[in-house]
């Protein structure tokens, strides 16, 4: 994986949240020679007029954050999060901690390790994607799962009838009507609202 990321770090577009300062452009510098487009604002913006794949944002103990920018979501569109660090203070840390920071690097920034962080903290963020998709694909099929569930109670209950009838009439219906068994289900929890449901 870390191969592939090499591979990619020319077509990263680089956001540098700090101060239009020596020290800001020597992070612009150092990371514009590793290949990748870089853009430096300041103060850090609510939100982000185009896309950006990696964010290096600077967290000082006497301009902290008051409130969680929009861009910093914590979904597949949130970029990959890099905080420069110049003390390593409590409220500080906390601050990296809570905007979910992928890697740390501290100032002064140099060029030696900051291809290193760049590549672990892109390695960690995408297997943040990774998980997030299999915990929503489980999330999903959960889902699924209790409303089939429920679709057949509301049979039995319902009809008097056998669970496994109950769910052959739930397949039955998806197959006729070429809809998941899920779908089906999900009518049926919605109809029982309103009225009652028949399997004759």
């Amino acid at each position: 994986m870390a191969i592939e990321i090499l591979k990619d770090l020319r077509k990263l577009r680089v956001l540098v949240v700090h101060p239009n300062d020596e020290q800001g452009n020597d992070i612009c510098q150092h990371i514009e020679r590793i290949g990748c487009k870089v853009r430096m604002v300041w103060p850090c913006p609510k939100h982000i007029k185009f896309n950006t794949d990696v964010v290096f944002f600077q967290t000082l103990q006497e301009h902290p954050f008051i409130e969680k920018p929009y861009w910093l979501t914590e979904d597949k569109n949130s970029p990959t999060m890099i905080a420069i660090v110049d003390y390593e203070y409590p409220t500080v840390l906390q601050t990296v901690y809570e905007l979910g920071a992928h890697a740390i690097i501290n100032t002064p920034v140099r060029a030696f390790g900051l291809l290193a962080n760049l590549v672990i903290a892109r390695t960690h963020w995408r297997k943040e994607l990774i998980l997030g998709s299999r915990v929503e694909k489980l999330e999903s099929k959960i889902r699924k799962i209790h409303a089939v569930e429920h679709a057949i109670a509301i049979l039995e209950r319902a009809n008097n009838i056998s669970r496994e009838q109950a769910y052959e009439f739930i397949r039955s219906r998806a197959m006729e009507r070429r809809l998941t068994t899920e779908d089906v289900a999900q009518e049926i929890v919605a109809a029982d609202k309103t009225l009652e449901v028949s399997v004759k």
